[in-house]
Order: structure tokens, then C-alpha cells, then sequence
């Protein structure tokens, strides 16, 4: 059994779970410790948050239950029950819809994962052999896209829009009109950029439960924040190389890829494998503008820094999140992406654009007029014909000589945004749509001094600048 178009089955759930939100004893009380539990990381999103509805269970204290029990519980038992029955769990809702919205392949997150992350994965005998962890939301970045819970450095441009009456109603995460109506405690958005609240205390009995047991993992998935100045993933690191059960494990995170300093990479060098997700979303200047305060040439520095010295096996998977702002220079960074793997042809490299979340926000790419969005259609698709015609030679020539001395990236999947473009062409364009984009480009610009005319690609900013 596999994940294929026609079933509803997934690897995930009989291999891993993800704990993606962590509490202290300072700020949650009896709350302490796991907060959150889901099957994945993809399964927890802005909207369909709660899968497994135990996080109020997990937030009032009432049930403390470590990581393996969690894992053998009666809610995951019961979305593995359901797939091998061949029946879809409203758990995974989201590759549903996402399934739903394109009939491509690749087109959502199970479709993915089509083998087992690990060879011990026994459907009828599961074991707990990874961990989806987000460690915390301490972050160097403040991006664009991101929101303070998960990332405690856009605390500034909360409390900034706050003070200075700023509106950003509907805008994700910074919507600080709608908490202040609702009476919403938002702890996890105001206060100090320098607090992590997100996770837990040291001697918390459930994460020392997962470091007295780091030898029967094989791998983990870590987000932040940003995961390599995250507190626990450093104690991860050095309890599994301490311990002797790094050589066994697989480290898959997700990173910003503005951290890999001489001393990370010594350690990371420990483990069976890196599996790094970078979160990249452009280049230049237009990649300033969303991930600031981070200068290109310093990402770039860092990232050459890792490939160059990196020892384990490694595979880089270059993750961009497109939005209205980015979309225009995906081509840019799909070619930067081969520039690397040209440069470090022992490492594997692939590709991976995904759409902005919730994809109602403002800068998300429906809501560009029509003109434009076709244009930006037939780039992403000419991109991904560029890459299916180098890897159909590749397959169809003898011996592949011919390209021998041309690298090209492992994979690229571009889908789910060309999906999301066609089918945005038909909707109906809207006064709405230009103000929330500029709304949402405004404020920011406001909170860091920067002007979207300055970043942007020029079709985008001759329609923002126009009348119509």
C-alpha cells in the first residue's frame, strides 16, 4: 500500500507525530509541557488547526501523556484504523481540499511522502520513530508571510501597528483590532521580540521522556522559529551525539538557511543524514523585502558555508511560499537553485513552491488581476517544462554523456501553485482585492521603512499605482 490518487492513505500517522506548540511552567501553569499534538505538520495550518482535538485537553493540564502515548492513543490509532479501511479521516483534511483543488499527482502533502520516511514503518505493527517538533518561535527574521507565534521578532511590527493605530484587520496573525474586540490574551504576539513562549521547561517530565528515549528515533522534523537558534533542538543535538544515536538519525528541518555557522555544522556533520527544507523564497532584493532584515549576500554566504563543508548526506529541498510579491522571481531562484547544485554536485537539490497561507490573505496570488496572472502562469509553466524536457533526455539517451557535464536540480514541483493560478483566472476581479494587498504592503512598509515600489516587480507595482 501506498499514497496514491483513489485512496486515502498516508505514512505519516504510522511512523510520527508532531508536537507543535510547547509550554512553561512561568507562563502556562498547569498548561506546561505538550500544548499540541497533531499527525503532521501539514495537518495544522491556519484554519483547520486541532485535528486530533485533544489541545484543550493538553492546555488545561488535565492529561499529561508523554510522546508514546500520544502516538498509540486512541485518535491516531483511529486515523490509521480508518486508513487501512481505505476511508478518509476529516484529520487530514487539508491534502483533501488540497487533492480537491488540482488533479495533478503530486498535489498534496501525502502525495509527497509516496515510501515510508524510515524501512522499519510496519503498518500493522506502528512504532513512534520520529517527531515533528516546533521547538520555538525565537527567530532572526521577521518575514513577511510568517506571523509572531511563529516568530517572536514580528512582536515589533505588531506592537508597532497597535501604537500607531495602523489597520490590519484580516491580515493574519496581525489583526491586533479583532484581539483587542474579542478580549483575546495574545501573549503569544505582544511583548518582548526577545521572549520565546512557546516552549517548554527543561526538566519538563515529557521532553525528558523523548531525550531518555533519543535512540529509538530515527529521525525528526524541526521548524522554529527559526530551528537552529531554537534551545531545544541544541539539547536535541547534543543529547543524540552524546548518547551515541545521531549516526542513526535523520535530521529533516526546515530553516532559514542564515545560520550555518562552523560550529552547527560540526555537529550536524554527527547524523546519518540532513534533509534541509530551505525557506527561500526569492532572490535579491525582492528577497530582502520579505525576509527582513536579512541581507542576500549573508543568506547566501551562509548556505555556500554549509555546502561546502557538510559531510553526511544531504539533500537541500528549496521550499519558496509565492505570493503576490515573490511570484514574479520564482524562475530567479529556480535557477539559483541549479547554480548551487552545479557548484556542490554531491549534494541532492530539489524544488518545491507552495502557495501563501491562508490563501485569502491579501498578497496571495488570486488576487492579482488577470493579465498579470496569466503571464505569471505561462512563466511557472515554461519553468516546469524546462525541467521535465532536461530530465526526459536524461531518461532517453543512452547513456546520458551528452549531458554529463550539465547538473540539473533532483526534482521540482511546481503544481500546487500553477493550480491555484489557473483556477484563479476565472474569478471575478474586485475593488477589494487591490486595497487588502496594499493594506497588508503598507503597514509593513510603515513598521520597516521600506516602500513596496522599491521591491516589487514592475507589473505589479504599475497596477497597485493605477486607478483601476
Amino acid at each position: 500500500m501506498k499514497p496514491q490518487k483513489g485512496n486515502f492513505f498516508c505514512w505519516l500517522p504510522f511512523q510520527q507525530i508532531a508536537l507543535k506548540e510547547w509550554g512553561s511552567n512561568a507562563i502556562h501553569g498547569n498548561g506546561a509541557g505538550i500544548r499540541s499534538v497533531s499527525m503532521c505538520c501539514n495537518t495544522y495550518r491556519p484554519g483547520y488547526e486541532d485535528p486530533l482535538k485533544l489541545d484543550r485537553k493538553l492546555r488545561s493540564g488535565k492529561i499529561k501523556p508523554t510522546a508514546k502515548e500520544l502516538f498509540h492513543g486512541p485518535e491516531m490509532t483511529k486515523i490509521r484504523e480508518y486508513m487501512l479501511k481505505g476511508k478518509k479521516h476529516p484529520a487530514c483534511k487539508v491534502c483533501w481540499d488540497q487533492e480537491k483543488l488540482s488533479f495533478k499527482e503530486n498535489s498534496s502533502y501525502r502525495l509527497n511522502n509516496k515510501t515510508p520516511y524510515h524501512p522499519d514503518v510496519e503498518v500493522n505493527n506502528p512504532k513512534l520513530i520520529g517527531i515533528d517538533f516546533q521547538f520555538d518561535e525565537n527567530c532572526n527574521l521577521r518575514c513577511r508571510m510568517c506571523s509572531p507565534s511563529n516568530s517572536n521578532k514580528l512582536r515589533m511590527d505588531y506592537n508597532f501597528f497597535e501604537e500607531n493605530n495602523i489597520d490590519t484587520s484580516n491580515v493574519p496573525g496581525f489583526d491586533w483590532q479583532r484581539d483587542r474586540s474579542l478580549n483575546i490574551n495574545a501573549d503569544a504576539y505582544k511583548g518582548s521580540e526577545k521572549e520565546t513562549r512557546k516552549w517548554t521547561d527543561d526538566d519538563n517530565e515529557q521532553w525528558l521522556d523523548i531525550l531518555k528515549n533519543i535512540n529509538d528515533l530515527r529521525y525528526i522534523r524541526a521548524t522554529g522559529g527559526e530551528t537552529l537558534i531554537a534551545r531545544g533542538f541544541l539539547q536535541f543535538l547534543d543529547r543524540a551525539i552524546e548518547a551515541d544515536a545521531a549516526k542513526e538519525i535523520v535530521l529533516d528541518i526546515h530553516s532559514n538557511c542564515t545560520k550555518f555557522t562552523n560550529v552547527m555544522i560540526e555537529k550536524l556533520n554527527h547524523f546519518k543524514k540532513l534533509s534541509l527544507h530551505a525557506s527561500i523564497d526569492s532572490v535579491g532584493k525582492n528577497y530582502e523585502y520579505v525576509r527582513y532584515p536579512m541581507p542576500w549576500n549573508k543568506l547566501d554566504k551562509s548556505i555556500n558555508n554549509l555546502c561546502s563543508k557538510i559531510k553526511c548526506e544531504t539533500q537541500v529541498h528549496m521550499v519558496s511560499v509565492a505570493s503576490s510579491i515573490t511570484a514574479h522571481y520564482q524562475k530567479d531562484l529556480f535557477d539559483y537553485t541549479n547554480d548551487l547544485k552545479q557548484k556542490y554536485p554531491h549534494i541532492k537539490f530539489d524544488y518545491f513552491a507552495d502557495c501563501v497561507h491562508p490563501a485569502d490573505r491579501g498578497i496571495s496570488l488570486q488576487f492579482l488581476p488577470k493579465e498579470i496572472k496569466q503571464k505569471l502562469l505561462n512563466d511557472w509553466e515554461n519553468t516546469q517544462k524546462q525541467f521535465y524536457e532536461y530530465q526526459s533526455k536524461i531518461r532517453n539517451s543512452r547513456d546520458g554523456d551528452e549531458y554529463h557535464d550539465v547538473e540539473f536540480i533532483n526534482g521540482a514541483n511546481f503544481n500546487v501553485v500553477i493550480s491555484l493560478i489557473s483556477n484563479s483566472l476565472k474569478r471575478k476581479e474586485l475593488p477589494s482585492d487591490k486595497e487588502n494587498f496594499l493594506k497588508e504592503l503598507k503597514a509593513f512598509d510603515r513598521s520597516r521603512d521600506q516602500d513596496y515600489r522599491d521591491f516589487l516587480h514592475e507589473d505589479v507595482v504599475k497596477w497597485l499605482d493605477s486607478n483601476h
